[in-house]
């Protein structure tokens, strides 16, 4: 008797959940209510709130001037003023001008969307013919807020219209900075979080061989001292840069976390490489750079070039956790927890422009690619003079250690005196049998290369003109950004059989441009490969 009236109550209870999730779903009533989503707007700001965040813009232009969060009234940097705290900007020139800075500023304001669970809004820009000086792009820079929100999304709508003047774009970004004296703590990756240096350990600090390296002579955290700070240690390829940001010295501290759900709205694919967040304390999504690619990532609109496209939506996300007082990885983790959920939601259905490709309007492809992240270290390439300083190096084909016997980069070698000189490295390879009436393929491939000519010459390093030479190539600056990779390069190069010799055979790799440390190559790899048969 108790076993069945047991099982009956159960029955019921069961039956009383389904019936009240239908009842929630027909009636789209709440089981427990929350803060709506509010638009406070005066003369010369708007207030977007949930109950969880406050963000609040300047009209008409758009710019972020406070981020209100878990008793906090503002995480932005209050000693910048309000144009230098949260915004969008580009790089960009006209080719025989100089490279100019703009901040995007809305002349416009509009509310696109308010209702309980959504509010959206809009700061357009618009180009006219008569700002012959002035970036001919209009833009619409878009704010969201959704109801159970901890935290608010951005995007933009940026367009050339036919007719239009030449123009090329270096950088298209936006930015947050954050109070300085409460932010110390920064994550990349898992492997990749710490203490950072303030803004002032900078400025006392000795700049190195480029102005973003600086040696820590005298920081305000004496654990750091010594150490080398460069915005680029914290570089990462597009396709592990799915989260990044930091953690407040507040009690219960604070995250702020820069969530980019996909690549399809950044330049370059996947491995390019560029900033995420670095000593400021800053907070970047970069959109579009030349950052370890050069020249060659440029956006370059030619004269009456029409173009329009979506850039984001990214997710502004911020979490609070008193346990993270000793252990700020439990902030972490829950970004990347709500990094997973954001990237599962892509293409996300909210933003109300038309301009945006909703997801049935669109294909799928799903994969999967590991990765291994490090730390990155200052200086290597100056190692190539220590350990080769007069003769360059020598690879045995079949005796060699690819892994003790190969340098990461070819480069100049150091002889003092700020001079530098070219080198020449040499492969030595046996072939029993050649083919002098055929023609054999060296397939050269490239990872990066800043400002460099590598020059490859068969069993003979003296003859003037070499068989081949790539020219004048690389703009990444990938070696000095401590990258292990920039822009790829790939050459097929034709070898005649009389080139080659039974027996030992030597391949001569010279990179002959040499007036800085940081130009050369790097490998990915070298194959020679024979007649085809």
């Amino acid at each position: 008797m108790g076993k069945n009236m047991q099982l009956s109550l159960l029955y019921v209870v069961e039956f009383t959940v389904v019936a009240f999730t239908l009842l929630l779903r027909v009636d789209g009533r709440r089981l427990i209510e929350t803060p709506i989503v509010r638009l406070d707007i005066q003369t010369n700001q708007v207030t977007m709130s949930n109950g969880i965040v406050n963000v609040t813009l300047s009209i008409p232009y758009g710019l972020v001037t406070s981020i209100s969060y878990g008793g906090v009234n503002n995480l932005l940097v209050t000693q910048n003023v309000e144009i230098n705290r949260g915004y969008w900007d580009i790089f960009w020139n006209r080719t025989t001008s100089k490279r100019a800075r703009k901040k995007f500023l809305g002349n416009s304001f509009e509310v696109i969307m308010d209702t309980e669970n959504q509010a959206e809004i809009s700061f357009k820009s618009t180009w006219n013919a008569s700002q012959s000086d002035e970036l001919p792009l209009n833009s619409d820079l878009r704010f969201v807020m959704l109801r159970d929100t901890p935290g608010f999304y951005t995007y933009a709508i940026v367009e050339r219209l036919e007719g239009w003047p030449l123009v090329y774009i270096e950088n298209l970004r936006v930015v947050f900075k954050l109070q300085q004296d409460m932010f110390h703590y920064m994550a990349i990756s898992d492997e990749r979080q710490r203490i950072m240096p303030m803004p002032v350990d900078q400025e006392t600090g000795k700049v190195l061989d480029y102005k973003e390296a600086v040696l820590l002579t005298n920081p305000t955290n004496l654990d750091l001292k010594g150490e080398v700070d460069d915005k680029y240690f914290y570089a990462t390829d597009n396709k592990d840069d799915r989260v990044h940001g930091w953690v407040s010295s507040t009690n219960p501290p604070v995250g702020f976390w820069m969530i980019i759900p996909n690549d399809e709205f950044r330049t370059g694919g996947p491995y390019k490489q560029d900033l995420t967040s670095h000593v400021g304390p800053t907070v970047l999504s970069i959109f579009v750079s030349r950052h370890f690619a050069g020249d060659d990532l440029v956006i370059k609109f030619q004269q009456g070039e029409p173009w329009k496209k979506v850039i984001g939506p990214v997710f502004l996300y911020l979490n609070s956790n008193s346990s993270a007082m000793d252990n700020p990885t439990i902030l972490w983790d829950d970004a990347k927890r709500r990094m997973n959920q954001e990237v599962a939601n892509w293409p996300y259905d909210f933003p109300v422009s038309e301009v945006y490709i909703k997801s049935n309007q669109r294909g799928i492809i799903r994969g999967q690619l590991l990765v291994n992240d490090r730390f990155r270290q200052y200086g290597l390439w100056k190692q190539y003079s220590v350990l080769y300083p007069e003769n360059d190096l020598v690879y045995n084909v079949g005796t060699s250690n690819y892994s003790k016997d190969w340098f990461f980069v070819h480069v100049t070698r150091n002889i003092g005196n700020k001079t530098y000189i070219s080198t020449t490295w040499k492969i030595i390879f046996n072939l029993e049998i050649v083919d002098n009436a055929s023609n054999y393929t060296l397939q050269m491939a490239l990872a990066a290369a800043q400002r460099a000519e590598l020059q490859v010459r068969f069993n003979d390093e003296k003859v003037v003109e070499p068989h081949f030479t790539t020219g004048k190539i690389g703009g990444d600056n990938a070696i000095a950004r401590h990258g292990i990779h920039g822009l790829y390069f790939l050459y097929s190069i034709e070898v005649k059989g009389n080139l080659l010799v039974n027996g030992t055979n030597t391949i001569f790799l010279t990179q002959a441009i040499a007036t800085n440390p940081f130009q050369g190559v790097m490998y990915d790899y070298l194959r020679l490969e024979g007649p085809h048969q």
